[in-house]
């Protein structure tokens, strides 16, 4: 049997995320802003725009609100 932890790797290697993204896209479903996710990991703002847009591409989502859906929806 797979607990949940495996499987949220899983659809991590799966979906081909980095380690950044991942973590950039665990605060985007916390409520955070590009702005607030920047100062908090000390990026550009414009850097967290760029993984935040690879995110949605991997995950084949064209808008943020239905990347935060889609992540919700895999538990990330």
């Amino acid at each position: 049997m797979i607990d949940s932890q495996t499987t949220l790797l899983l659809i991590i290697v799966y979906a081909g995320l980095s380690k950044r993204q991942h973590q950039i896209a665990r605060m985007l479903i916390l409520g955070a802003s590009a702005k607030e996710i920047a100062l908090k990991l000390s990026l550009s703002y414009r850097t967290v725009e760029t993984h935040i847009n690879n995110i949605k591409q991997k995950l084949n989502c064209h808008k943020r609100s239905e990347l935060i859906t889609h992540l919700h929806q895999i538990g990330v």
